[in-house]
């Protein structure tokens, strides 16, 4: 597997709602690239995945560039108030209920 491409641009500020598969994984990425990563996560501050900070996810939010919610779908229910009211690009990133097996 060959290693990140050069960065184009300039280094943006990403928040990352979520610490599992698929958010630590985009953080570690992005992280690699230059950006400067939040993981916005329940268990509140500490170290996120691949060494990028995690904080609350209201925290996390604020002054972020990009927002990923990369929660699984039950999860997003409970984050969503977090991310309705910010004017920011939001991507959602996850499987759905039913591909978990869920509601």
């Amino acid at each position: 597997m060959r290693g990140p491409p050069g960065r184009v641009g300039a280094s943006m500020k990403i928040a990352i709602i979520g610490t599992g598969n698929i958010g630590g994984t985009l953080g570690r990425r992005w992280l690699a690239a230059g950006h400067e990563v939040t993981h916005g996560s329940r268990d509140g501050a500490g170290q996120g995945p691949g060494g990028a900070r995690q904080t609350a996810v209201g925290d996390a939010i604020a002054g972020a560039d990009v927002v990923v919610l990369a929660v699984p779908g039950r999860a997003e229910k409970l984050t969503h108030f977090s991310v309705v009211s910010i004017s920011r690009v939001v991507a959602r990133i996850g499987m759905t209920g039913s591909q978990q097996g869920g509601p």
